[in-house]
């Protein structure tokens, strides 16, 4: 009776786990070597970001949303922007502002609230005092 060894997805950024992850990663893959790993994301999804320099020299711009889709609420995970105080803009499929406020974070983290919103897709950007841009897009599915 041949028996089958069963692996669940548990998936760690690289950056937290350092060389253990790659050498687990190693190991895993003597089993399955089809996995694919999307560091980028799993990464941002434990507030870690790889810093990417533009051709200027400036920090480049990163937004995250996840849960995505969303039914309830959102994280917006951001980085490369500077300051404390953040201008909020969502717009519609169409291109429709439905929503836009101010918001402080020191953490480069805000949840926002989607259950006033329809469902469908969103276009999220988050701006800083400098008039710097992250942008992302985001579901929402009830």
């Amino acid at each position: 009776m041949r028996k089958e060894i069963q692996l669940q997805n548990y998936v760690q950024c690289p950056s937290s786990g350092g060389p253990s992850v790659h050498w687990a990663r190693i190991l895993v893959s003597l089993l399955n070597d089809t996995i694919v790993y999307n560091d980028g994301d799993v990464c941002a999804t434990m507030g870690i970001f790889k810093q990417v320099k533009t051709n200027n020299g400036e920090s480049a711009t990163n937004l995250i949303c996840f849960p995505n889709p969303s039914s309830t609420s959102i994280q917006l995970l951001f980085n490369g922007l500077n300051g404390l105080e953040y201008t909020l803009e969502i717009h519609d499929r169409s291109g429709k502002l439905v929503l836009s406020k101010k918001f402080n974070s020191a953490s480069g983290m805000y949840y926002l609230n989607t259950s006033s919103l329809s469902n469908g897709l969103f276009h999220v950007l988050v701006r800083d005092h400098k008039g710097k841009i992250a942008k992302s897009k985001f579901i929402v599915s009830k």
